[in-house]
Protein backbone atom coordinates (compact mmCIF):
# COMPACT_ATOMS: atom_id res chain seq x y z
CA UNK A 1 0.00 0.00 0.00
CA UNK A 2 2.74 2.30 0.97
CA UNK A 3 4.39 1.32 -2.53
CA UNK A 4 1.47 2.68 -4.49
CA UNK A 5 0.86 5.94 -3.00
CA UNK A 6 4.31 6.58 -3.57
CA UNK A 7 4.00 5.75 -6.95
CA UNK A 8 1.19 7.88 -7.42
CA UNK A 9 2.80 11.02 -5.87
CA UNK A 10 5.87 10.43 -8.25
CA UNK A 11 3.59 10.09 -10.99
CA UNK A 12 1.72 13.48 -9.98
CA UNK A 13 4.91 15.29 -9.43
CA UNK A 14 6.52 13.89 -13.33
CA UNK A 15 3.97 15.20 -15.01
CA UNK A 16 3.59 18.88 -13.24
CA UNK A 17 7.72 19.36 -13.91
CA UNK A 18 6.25 18.78 -17.87
CA UNK A 19 3.51 21.02 -17.17
CA UNK A 20 3.16 23.97 -19.90
CA UNK A 21 1.03 27.06 -19.26
CA UNK A 22 -0.85 28.07 -22.58
CA UNK A 23 -2.33 31.01 -22.57
CA UNK A 24 -4.67 32.39 -25.32
CA UNK A 25 -5.88 36.25 -25.80
CA UNK A 26 -7.44 38.88 -27.84
CA UNK A 27 -5.28 41.89 -28.27
CA UNK A 28 -7.34 44.33 -27.21
CA UNK A 29 -5.16 47.09 -28.55
CA UNK A 30 -5.32 45.92 -32.22
CA UNK A 31 -8.92 44.90 -32.26
CA UNK A 32 -12.14 46.84 -30.60
CA UNK A 33 -13.80 44.08 -29.28
CA UNK A 34 -16.78 45.79 -29.07
CA UNK A 35 -17.56 46.20 -32.75
CA UNK A 36 -15.52 43.44 -34.81
CA UNK A 37 -17.53 43.24 -38.66
CA UNK A 38 -17.18 40.87 -40.89
CA UNK A 39 -13.89 40.93 -42.80
CA UNK A 40 -12.13 43.07 -40.09
CA UNK A 41 -8.48 41.79 -38.80
CA UNK A 42 -8.73 40.20 -35.33
CA UNK A 43 -5.56 39.90 -33.49
CA UNK A 44 -4.74 37.46 -31.19
CA UNK A 45 -1.74 35.95 -29.15
CA UNK A 46 -1.02 32.55 -27.99
CA UNK A 47 1.94 32.21 -25.23
CA UNK A 48 3.07 29.09 -23.89
CA UNK A 49 5.68 28.23 -21.20
CA UNK A 50 8.23 25.75 -21.98
CA UNK A 51 11.66 24.45 -20.92
CA UNK A 52 14.85 26.56 -22.36
CA UNK A 53 15.67 23.19 -24.00
CA UNK A 54 12.29 23.05 -25.37
CA UNK A 55 11.35 25.28 -28.71
CA UNK A 56 7.87 25.14 -29.80
CA UNK A 57 6.57 25.74 -33.81
CA UNK A 58 3.63 26.42 -35.15
CA UNK A 59 2.06 24.28 -37.52
CA UNK A 60 -0.04 26.31 -39.67
CA UNK A 61 -3.46 24.00 -40.91
CA UNK A 62 -6.45 25.67 -40.09
CA UNK A 63 -9.25 23.89 -41.35
CA UNK A 64 -12.18 26.30 -41.25
CA UNK A 65 -14.25 27.91 -43.87
CA UNK A 66 -15.10 31.02 -42.13
CA UNK A 67 -11.76 31.99 -40.43
CA UNK A 68 -8.23 32.39 -41.89
CA UNK A 69 -4.90 33.23 -39.97
CA UNK A 70 -3.31 36.14 -42.38
CA UNK A 71 0.06 36.18 -41.02
CA UNK A 72 1.99 35.89 -37.48
CA UNK A 73 4.78 36.13 -35.87
CA UNK A 74 7.08 34.75 -32.49
CA UNK A 75 9.34 36.19 -30.00
CA UNK A 76 10.79 34.52 -27.53
CA UNK A 77 11.30 35.70 -23.90
CA UNK A 78 13.71 33.71 -21.68
CA UNK A 79 12.55 34.68 -17.80
CA UNK A 80 14.14 33.04 -15.07
CA UNK A 81 14.63 29.04 -15.84
CA UNK A 82 11.68 29.15 -18.50
CA UNK A 83 11.50 30.13 -22.10
CA UNK A 84 8.28 32.07 -23.30
CA UNK A 85 7.22 31.70 -26.97
CA UNK A 86 4.68 34.39 -28.07
CA UNK A 87 2.82 34.21 -30.98
CA UNK A 88 0.98 37.05 -32.31
CA UNK A 89 -1.75 36.24 -34.39
CA UNK A 90 -3.35 38.62 -37.31
CA UNK A 91 -6.64 36.63 -38.87
CA UNK A 92 -10.56 36.94 -40.27
CA UNK A 93 -13.67 36.24 -40.34
CA UNK A 94 -15.91 35.42 -42.99
CA UNK A 95 -19.10 35.12 -41.57
CA UNK A 96 -21.13 36.89 -39.09
CA UNK A 97 -22.57 35.60 -35.28
CA UNK A 98 -20.73 34.12 -33.31
CA UNK A 99 -17.72 32.68 -34.18
CA UNK A 100 -14.53 30.57 -32.85
CA UNK A 101 -11.24 31.17 -32.94
CA UNK A 102 -10.08 27.20 -33.25
CA UNK A 103 -7.39 25.68 -31.25
CA UNK A 104 -4.57 25.52 -33.00
CA UNK A 105 -1.82 23.18 -32.44
CA UNK A 106 2.12 23.88 -31.45
CA UNK A 107 4.67 21.42 -31.96
CA UNK A 108 7.47 20.96 -28.99
CA UNK A 109 10.46 19.68 -30.17
CA UNK A 110 13.43 18.45 -27.13
CA UNK A 111 16.15 17.24 -29.17
CA UNK A 112 14.58 14.44 -31.04
CA UNK A 113 11.61 14.66 -28.99
CA UNK A 114 8.08 15.96 -30.96
CA UNK A 115 4.99 16.31 -28.94
CA UNK A 116 1.92 18.50 -29.82
CA UNK A 117 -0.02 20.97 -27.60
CA UNK A 118 -3.60 23.18 -28.21
CA UNK A 119 -3.83 26.49 -27.52
CA UNK A 120 -7.52 27.60 -25.88
CA UNK A 121 -10.52 28.23 -28.66
CA UNK A 122 -12.00 31.97 -28.55
CA UNK A 123 -15.36 33.22 -29.37
CA UNK A 124 -15.86 36.70 -30.86
CA UNK A 125 -18.96 37.97 -31.82
CA UNK A 126 -19.21 39.33 -35.63
CA UNK A 127 -21.23 41.72 -36.59
CA UNK A 128 -22.69 42.63 -40.15
CA UNK A 129 -21.77 45.52 -42.07
CA UNK A 130 -25.61 45.81 -42.57
CA UNK A 131 -27.29 47.47 -39.13
CA UNK A 132 -30.73 47.21 -40.58
CA UNK A 133 -32.00 43.27 -40.55
CA UNK A 134 -35.25 45.05 -42.40
CA UNK A 135 -33.23 45.63 -45.30
CA UNK A 136 -33.47 42.98 -48.53
CA UNK A 137 -30.74 42.11 -50.21
CA UNK A 138 -31.64 41.53 -53.69
CA UNK A 139 -30.38 40.10 -56.61
CA UNK A 140 -28.38 41.44 -58.82
CA UNK A 141 -29.84 42.83 -62.00
CA UNK A 142 -29.39 40.76 -65.09
CA UNK A 143 -27.25 42.07 -68.15
CA UNK A 144 -29.14 44.53 -69.75
CA UNK A 145 -29.26 44.35 -73.99
CA UNK A 146 -28.67 47.51 -75.70
CA UNK A 147 -30.64 48.67 -78.58
CA UNK A 148 -27.92 50.33 -80.97
CA UNK A 149 -29.27 52.45 -83.94
CA UNK A 150 -27.99 53.18 -86.71
CA UNK A 151 -26.64 56.78 -85.57
CA UNK A 152 -25.08 55.36 -82.63
CA UNK A 153 -23.00 53.56 -84.83
CA UNK A 154 -22.10 55.35 -87.80
CA UNK A 155 -21.28 58.75 -85.84
CA UNK A 156 -18.65 57.21 -83.61
CA UNK A 157 -16.62 55.31 -86.95
CA UNK A 158 -17.27 58.47 -88.91
CA UNK A 159 -15.45 60.98 -86.36
CA UNK A 160 -12.44 58.19 -85.86
CA UNK A 161 -12.47 57.99 -89.95
CA UNK A 162 -12.50 62.16 -90.08
CA UNK A 163 -9.48 62.48 -87.01
CA UNK A 164 -7.66 59.51 -88.98
CA UNK A 165 -7.82 61.58 -92.24
CA UNK A 166 -6.43 64.79 -90.42
CA UNK A 167 -4.17 63.52 -88.85
CA UNK A 168 -3.00 61.95 -92.25
CA UNK A 169 -3.52 65.30 -94.22
CA UNK A 170 -1.66 67.22 -91.18
CA UNK A 171 1.66 64.88 -91.95
CA UNK A 172 1.76 64.93 -95.31
CA UNK A 173 1.75 68.92 -95.29
CA UNK A 174 4.43 69.18 -92.75
CA UNK A 175 6.92 66.73 -94.46
CA UNK A 176 6.11 68.38 -98.13
CA UNK A 177 4.67 65.22 -99.20
CA UNK A 178 1.64 64.86 -102.10
CA UNK A 179 -1.37 63.76 -100.57
CA UNK A 180 -1.15 60.92 -103.06
CA UNK A 181 1.65 59.22 -104.63
CA UNK A 182 1.81 59.53 -108.16
CA UNK A 183 1.94 56.35 -109.69
CA UNK A 184 5.37 55.60 -111.19
CA UNK A 185 5.55 55.22 -115.05
CA UNK A 186 6.99 52.40 -116.11
CA UNK A 187 10.32 53.04 -117.74
CA UNK A 188 10.77 50.97 -120.92
CA UNK A 189 14.78 50.39 -121.37
CA UNK A 190 16.68 52.31 -123.73
CA UNK A 191 17.74 49.16 -125.88
CA UNK A 192 14.32 47.79 -126.22
CA UNK A 193 12.90 50.66 -127.37
CA UNK A 194 15.71 50.83 -130.50
CA UNK A 195 15.47 47.28 -131.21
CA UNK A 196 11.58 47.17 -131.35
CA UNK A 197 12.02 50.17 -133.97
CA UNK A 198 15.00 48.61 -136.06
CA UNK A 199 12.81 45.46 -136.67
CA UNK A 200 10.42 47.86 -137.59
CA UNK A 201 12.21 49.81 -139.66
CA UNK A 202 13.47 46.43 -141.70
CA UNK A 203 9.40 45.39 -141.85
CA UNK A 204 9.01 48.46 -143.89
CA UNK A 205 11.74 47.07 -146.46
CA UNK A 206 12.36 51.12 -147.50
CA UNK A 207 15.38 50.04 -149.36
CA UNK A 208 13.82 47.69 -151.44
CA UNK A 209 11.39 50.78 -152.29
CA UNK A 210 14.54 52.26 -153.28
CA UNK A 211 13.32 54.96 -150.48
CA UNK A 212 17.63 55.25 -149.18
CA UNK A 213 17.81 58.60 -147.69
CA UNK A 214 14.59 58.05 -145.59
CA UNK A 215 16.35 54.66 -144.62
CA UNK A 216 19.46 56.49 -143.49
CA UNK A 217 17.35 59.07 -141.68
CA UNK A 218 15.90 56.64 -139.91
CA UNK A 219 19.08 54.63 -138.61
CA UNK A 220 20.64 58.05 -137.80
CA UNK A 221 17.07 59.01 -135.44
CA UNK A 222 17.38 55.87 -133.94
CA UNK A 223 20.84 56.02 -133.06
CA UNK A 224 20.47 59.37 -131.60
CA UNK A 225 17.29 58.72 -129.46
CA UNK A 226 18.96 55.09 -128.01
CA UNK A 227 22.29 57.16 -126.53
CA UNK A 228 20.11 59.72 -125.50
CA UNK A 229 17.88 57.85 -123.49
CA UNK A 230 20.66 55.07 -122.48
CA UNK A 231 23.40 57.95 -121.18
CA UNK A 232 20.71 60.58 -120.85
CA UNK A 233 22.33 62.77 -122.69
CA UNK A 234 20.07 65.72 -124.55
CA UNK A 235 21.83 65.04 -128.29
CA UNK A 236 18.46 64.58 -130.32
CA UNK A 237 19.01 68.07 -132.12
CA UNK A 238 23.13 67.79 -131.92
CA UNK A 239 25.10 67.87 -134.51
CA UNK A 240 27.75 64.37 -135.53
CA UNK A 241 30.40 66.57 -134.57
CA UNK A 242 28.85 67.81 -131.06
CA UNK A 243 27.80 64.07 -130.20
CA UNK A 244 31.14 62.94 -130.99
CA UNK A 245 32.19 65.60 -129.02
CA UNK A 246 30.02 65.08 -125.89
CA UNK A 247 30.55 60.94 -126.17
CA UNK A 248 34.44 61.66 -126.42
CA UNK A 249 34.34 63.39 -122.77
CA UNK A 250 32.00 61.22 -120.81
CA UNK A 251 33.77 58.20 -122.12
CA UNK A 252 30.78 56.62 -123.46
CA UNK A 253 32.13 52.93 -124.20
CA UNK A 254 31.61 52.41 -128.22
CA UNK A 255 31.53 56.45 -129.08
CA UNK A 256 33.71 55.93 -132.19
CA UNK A 257 31.77 53.28 -133.81
CA UNK A 258 28.44 55.09 -132.69
CA UNK A 259 29.57 58.41 -134.70
CA UNK A 260 30.76 56.55 -137.52
CA UNK A 261 27.08 54.98 -137.84
CA UNK A 262 26.03 58.27 -137.70
CA UNK A 263 28.59 59.51 -140.40
CA UNK A 264 27.45 57.09 -142.78
CA UNK A 265 23.74 58.40 -142.32
CA UNK A 266 25.28 61.84 -142.66
CA UNK A 267 26.48 61.62 -146.08
CA UNK A 268 23.47 59.71 -147.55
CA UNK A 269 21.00 62.68 -146.09
CA UNK A 270 23.06 65.78 -146.51
CA UNK A 271 25.68 64.76 -149.18
CA UNK A 272 23.30 62.36 -151.27
CA UNK A 273 25.81 59.64 -151.32
CA UNK A 274 24.13 55.95 -152.55
CA UNK A 275 26.09 53.48 -150.74
CA UNK A 276 26.00 50.03 -152.07
CA UNK A 277 22.71 47.98 -151.29
CA UNK A 278 25.29 45.55 -148.52
CA UNK A 279 26.71 48.83 -147.13
CA UNK A 280 23.32 49.79 -146.28
CA UNK A 281 21.88 46.30 -145.12
CA UNK A 282 24.85 45.76 -143.33
CA UNK A 283 24.84 49.45 -140.80
CA UNK A 284 21.34 48.23 -139.38
CA UNK A 285 23.31 45.17 -138.23
CA UNK A 286 26.07 47.20 -136.99
CA UNK A 287 23.79 49.46 -134.77
CA UNK A 288 22.46 46.11 -133.32
CA UNK A 289 25.73 45.16 -132.00
CA UNK A 290 26.49 48.14 -130.70
CA UNK A 291 23.55 48.25 -128.63
CA UNK A 292 23.87 45.09 -127.46
CA UNK A 293 27.40 45.76 -126.47
CA UNK A 294 26.38 49.23 -124.61
CA UNK A 295 22.81 47.75 -123.41
CA UNK A 296 21.97 48.24 -119.32
CA UNK A 297 21.44 44.37 -118.57
CA UNK A 298 18.67 43.81 -116.32
CA UNK A 299 16.78 41.04 -114.49
CA UNK A 300 13.87 39.04 -116.13
CA UNK A 301 14.35 41.04 -119.24
CA UNK A 302 11.31 40.68 -121.31
CA UNK A 303 12.51 39.36 -125.15
CA UNK A 304 12.18 41.52 -127.27
CA UNK A 305 9.97 41.45 -130.43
Amino acid sequence: MKQSLFLLLSLLLFSNLFCRDIKTTLDTTLTDTSKIFIGDRVFFDVTIEHSLKESVNFLTKVKSVNFEILSYNKSIIERDSVCISDFKFNSVFFDTGKQTIPGLEFQIVEYNNISSVFSDSLIINVKSTITDDSVELKDIKPPVSLHLKFLDLFLPIAVIIAIVIVIFLINRTKSKKPIFTPKRKKVIPAHIIALKKLNRLKAKELLLKGKIKKYYVEISWICREYLENRFEFKILEFTTTEIRRCLKKCSIPQSTEFCNILVKCDKVKYAKFIPPLSDAEKIIDDLIYLIDKTKVIEKNENTVS
